[in-house]
């Protein structure tokens, strides 16, 4: 499991932490960013498998982040995670940038669920597309 790598784009620093916990006890790597400069920079130089993107930031909000990773042609896919009435606007406006919009993960979530589909990630790929993958 080494090599399954999760960006998290998320600006609250609680619900990041918990997420990056959950993940790094289900076997993935995690790296968090919240800003421009860091999004940017993480995915180019983590090369994620997979990412989590929040929608409603305050610097470089979701929409921006998905047309940056359409830019870069994103492999990875991406789950959409977010409270906001926006989720569906989202994964449209993804799958029109040709990215690989996976799922929508409403906010506030149970840490249950979020443990389920990260084991799914693991069962579905079996890390070995995750390992793959380039950007």
């Amino acid at each position: 499991m080494n090599g399954m790598k999760i960006l998290l784009i998320e600006d609250d620093v609680q619900i990041s932490r918990l997420i990056a916990k959950v993940a790094r006890e289900n076997g993935f790597q995690v790296r968090m960013a919240s800003n421009e400069n860091d999004i940017r920079f993480t995915y180019k130089d983590f090369k994620p498998n997979i990412i989590l993107l929040d929608i409603l930031m305050p610097e470089m909000d979701g929409f921006e982040v998905l047309q940056y990773l359409s830019e870069c042609r994103c492999p990875a896919p991406i789950i959409i995670l977010s409270g906001s009435k926006y989720n569906d606007i989202a994964q449209n406006l993804g799958n029109a940038l040709n990215l690989n919009i996976t799922a929508n993960i409403q906010k506030p979530f149970r840490i249950k669920a979020l443990r389920m589909m990260l084991s799914e990630i693991r069962f579905s790929f079996g890390g070995t597309e995750f390992m793959h993958m380039k950007n």
